[in-house]
């Protein structure tokens, strides 16, 4: 076909915006491939695109993310935006692409790659990129009721939960503190400010928690509308405390939401999480999720791919996908 296939460079956001459009039908600000492919605090994006005629035709990206494996720090990457124009999808050319973005991302000394897709299709994707299948994604829900939920419960007397702007350098520590899943994105204020507090596509609050004054959780919420049914993402919600720390965070999330007429508030929790029975204890009930988890190890001796697949090592959050139900918004105005 005569293509040419190369890495995305800075300046190329516009373009690959366009590219967006034709490939899903979705509307995106440049500014938003900006900060997700080159201003990450772990470094940029490993993305190969194919072009003819200087046009993007294929896209297939790994992005670096800092992770925490067995109490070590090491570099992940969480793969994303696979797309090909399906007049170019025969040849090989997706192939051609992941293979190049794996090369890259092994020369900057990537351990493990992960990611999350919806299930119709993960079973035949993870298998096709040589990666497993860890788990369905574990979803829990509560239907908030707005005139109860707003005013019901109350928070530990010694626990003070508080709307922040900034992960100042005491989220590092609280994340040291942290001893929960054996894998997980690691949450450290370089990051979080990143994901969270700079994304130009979305408007999520945090809340923190201190328990005597000492810095000892936090939860990220989001709200957005699913057709009529307004909704409320739990993005995040971390603490170093398996007490009345999760539980004021969730009060507090359950009392923002219901104030806002949201009626149905999701989160992520896998169901080996300590957390979980937090949850439950608020009137969180599972329910079927659409997003599977896959992983994939790039050195076998020391992270065996059998060890990435037990769904009881890893910690996750609707925070750790790529997703961001804002740019959706966007097109459905």
């Amino acid at each position: 076909m005569g293509l040419d296939i190369r890495a995305v460079q800075e300046g190329d956001e516009e373009q690959v915006a366009r590219f967006y459009y034709r490939a899903a039908g979705v509307s995106s600000p440049p500014e938003y491939w900006r900060w997700k492919y080159f201003e990450s605090p772990a470094g940029a994006a490993a993305v190969f695109i194919a072009l003819d005629h200087n046009q993007i035709v294929g896209r297939f990206g790994i992005l670096p993310i800092k992770a925490r494996i067995n109490g070590k720090e090491v570099l992940a990457a969480e793969v994303v935006d696979g797309d090909v124009l399906q007049s170019y999808r025969k040849g090989g050319l997706l192939f051609e692409l992941v293979a190049s973005a794996r090369q890259a991302a092994m020369e900057k000394g990537t351990r493990f790659e992960f990611g999350f897709g919806p299930q119709e299709k993960t079973a035949i994707g993870f298998r096709t990129l040589g990666a497993g299948l860890v788990a369905p994604v574990h979803r829990v829900v509560k239907i908030v009721f707005p005139l109860i939920s707003a005013l019901a419960g109350a928070a530990a007397t010694n626990v003070q939960v508080k709307e922040i702007r900034y992960f100042d350098p005491s989220f590092d520590e609280l994340w040291k503190k942290w001893r929960g899943g054996e894998i997980a994105v690691v949450r450290d204020s370089a990051y979080l400010n990143w994901r969270y507090l700079k994304c130009p596509v979305a408007d999520y609050k945090v809340f923190t928690a201190e328990r005597s004054g000492e810095l000892s959780g936090f939860a990220v919420l989001e709200i957005f509308n699913r057709g009529w049914l307004r909704c409320g993402n739990i993005v995040d919600i971390f603490s170093s405390q398996d007490d009345e720390v999760p539980a004021s965070l969730l009060l507090a999330a359950i009392r923002y939401f219901a104030q806002r007429g949201v009626l149905v508030a999701i989160a992520w929790v896998p169901q080996h999480s300590s957390l979980l029975p937090v949850f439950r204890e608020m009137g969180f009930h599972s329910f079927p999720s659409w997003v599977n988890i896959g992983a994939r190890s790039c050195q076998e001796q020391e992270i065996p791919q059998t060890y990435l697949e037990d769904e009881r090592h890893w910690h996750y959050a609707i925070g750790d996908k790529d997703y961001f139900p804002a740019i959706r918004r966007m097109n459905w105005k």
